[in-house]
């Protein structure tokens, strides 16, 4: 329940949390290449002091999972519990964060960039002053939301032209519009699993496509 979940204060702490939730299966349920995006999503979001949660980190976070978890648990089932363990390992109410993702995913249907950023969700971002920290997992899902509401030019275009990723940044005052940029541009590869895609229908390219290394950017 809500009432059980613990936010981590470290990436060990995390993985106690998530493991335990398995009830001993964890070695049966989570293959060699499911523990690295575990890891990966745990020391992202450990990693940050002071981190806040949000629908746009929802939304990069239920992406992530459909892409990663579905193209490297080994039953349904599996997928499931790990989904569900993995929201428990970081103190997320799972029902909450899809919840939240498919509202703001909602929301952003038919709006326009300037449509989206009027939006509560968009004004109290912006109200943070540039103190909302990074994560990669934010990262994604401001990237699907400006690519849900038509924005085409979002890896740094000509000099002569802003990005996409710029515009939004400003607009936010985010204060991470290069490191966004160069993630968008090197997608998360995993191995035995895939690099992430924002165009695929399963958000991975093939696997057999992908050149290993690159884990921890888009």
């Amino acid at each position: 329940t809500a009432a059980q979940l613990v936010v981590p204060a470290t990436a060990s702490d995390a993985h106690k949390a998530l493991r335990a939730s398995f009830g001993g299966r964890y070695t049966v349920a989570v293959s060699a290449a499911t523990q690295k995006f575990l890891n990966f999503i745990v020391e992202d979001r450990t990693c940050v002091f002071r981190w806040r949660y949000s629908r746009v980190y929802a939304v990069g976070f239920r992406a992530l999972c459909d892409a990663f978890l579905r193209g490297s648990c080994r039953t349904a089932a599996d997928e499931v519990a790990t989904r569900a363990a993995l929201c428990v390992g970081l103190g997320l109410d799972q029902a909450a964060v899809w919840a939240d993702a498919a509202s703001l995913c909602e929301e952003a249907a038919g709006l326009d960039r300037q449509q989206l950023l009027a939006t509560e969700e968009f004004r109290q971002i912006a109200a943070a002053q540039g103190s909302l920290k990074y994560t990669y997992t934010f990262g994604v899902g401001l990237v699907m939301l400006m690519r849900a509401v038509g924005e085409t030019e979002l890896s740094p275009p000509p000099r002569t032209v802003t990005s996409g990723i710029t515009a939004w940044c400003t607009a936010l005052d985010l204060r991470f519009a290069t490191r966004l940029a160069s993630d968008y541009t090197r997608p998360l590869s995993i191995d035995g699993i895939g690099r992430f895609d924002f165009y695929s229908e399963s958000g991975l390219e093939d696997a057999s496509l992908v050149s290993i290394g690159q884990e921890g950017s888009f």
